[in-house]
């Protein structure tokens, strides 16, 4: 299935991807609006659209509905995670049915523009005599890893509009592409400012544990010799956050720098740190395609709309949150947007 995000996949979803965003932003029309909210009304929506086909706007499965399940849902995901009682957990069993009312897998298998993973996904589950209830529970663990994308959107426009000096320099350099009416995955990666500025605000709001079983027995050494244990069918749980905001290796690692990334070298005690953001390396089938609708989705919005956080207005990482891939903000921040011109000119993403 890992092949559905890779190749001729990849581009037909990313260029579905930036037809759905294209409707959301021109559809979308207020100018003070919650930064929180204009993401699910904008890039949240396409994903949504992209992964499933476009729905129904008032169908029980529908963009905006599904986003305000998932925030009630992840307030208390840690808790469920953890095998909590569900009476602890008031209305927890109510939003999940919610969520629950989705397509049937013969309507969606039948969609032009599902996704092409969701529907090898189904078909992999039904050739091998999963349920219907199977299907559903696969794709709200896609919906899962695609609201990662949603929330990494709010800090890269939060982080930027608090930084002048990045908006300004990710602005000139997505001028350089304003004669192209399409840009291929070369011209995004090719964007060294917006590459930097994603990496940076990924390194300051991820909270995720990696719980990973131990294979075989393994001796751990620490750093001052001291040796341990470690047992095989023991769980061991990794945290790249603390990595994020060692001190040896990011300079004044809890502030964000835009150019932090950019042709940069990092060393840990003489040594090179090669992968310093996912240091543990990734195998995510769908890496490749997040990032590239991130990235679109604020080309765009640099590209089409003037933007700025009302007075005053600010936010902090949300640290009950930790064991979450991105950590929600602990409250929305008004902003004031406004289209640069009425008709917007979206750059899509095709080769």
């Amino acid at each position: 299935m890992s092949r559905a995000t890779k190749g001729q996949w990849l581009i037909k979803d990313v260029s579905n991807f930036s037809d759905k965003l294209n409707l959301a932003l021109n559809r979308f029309e207020q100018e003070n609006v919650g930064l929180r909210q204009f993401c699910a009304e904008t890039i949240f929506d396409a994903i949504f659209n992209t992964v499933f086909g476009q729905s129904d706007r008032n169908a029980p499965f529908n963009p905006l509905r599904t986003y305000k399940n998932f925030e009630y849902y992840h307030k208390y995901f840690n808790y469920m995670w953890l095998g909590l009682p569900k009476k602890f957990m008031p209305g927890i069993m109510d939003t999940l049915c919610d969520m629950c009312q989705q397509p049937s897998a013969e309507e969606l298998l039948s969609r032009e523009d599902c996704s092409e993973y969701i529907k090898r996904g189904i078909r992999h589950l039904l050739e091998n005599g999963q349920t219907e209830a199977d299907v559903i529970g696969h794709n709200l663990v896609m919906l899962h890893v695609n609201y990662n994308t949603f929330r990494m959107a709010f800090w890269v426009l939060y982080y930027l509009l608090r930084d002048a000096e990045a908006w300004k320099h990710l602005s000139e350099e997505i001028e350089e592409l304003s004669d192209k009416t399409s840009l291929s995955t070369g011209d995004v990666d090719r964007l060294r400012v917006l590459d930097s500025i994603v990496q940076e605000s990924a390194r300051l709001s991820s909270g995720v544990f990696m719980v990973r079983y131990v294979t075989e027995d393994t001796m751990f050494k620490t750093p001052d010799n001291k040796e341990f244990l470690i047992r095989k069918g023991d769980r061991v749980a990794m945290y790249p956050p603390a990595i994020h905001k060692d001190p040896n290796i990011f300079a004044d690692p809890l502030k964000f720098q835009f150019d932090r990334f950019i042709s940069k070298v990092f060393y840990k005690d003489g040594e090179i740190v090669k992968n310093p953001v996912m240091p543990f390396g990734t195998i995510c089938p769908g890496k490749r395609l997040a990032l590239l609708q991130l990235k679109l989705f604020i080309i765009n919005v640099v590209s089409n709309f003037d933007v700025k956080l009302n007075d005053g207005e600010t936010t902090e990482l949300d640290n009950t949150y930790h064991g979450h891939e991105v950590l929600p903000p602990t409250n929305d921040v008004q902003m004031t947007i406004k289209r640069k011109r009425e008709n917007l000119s979206s750059l899509g993403c095709f080769s």
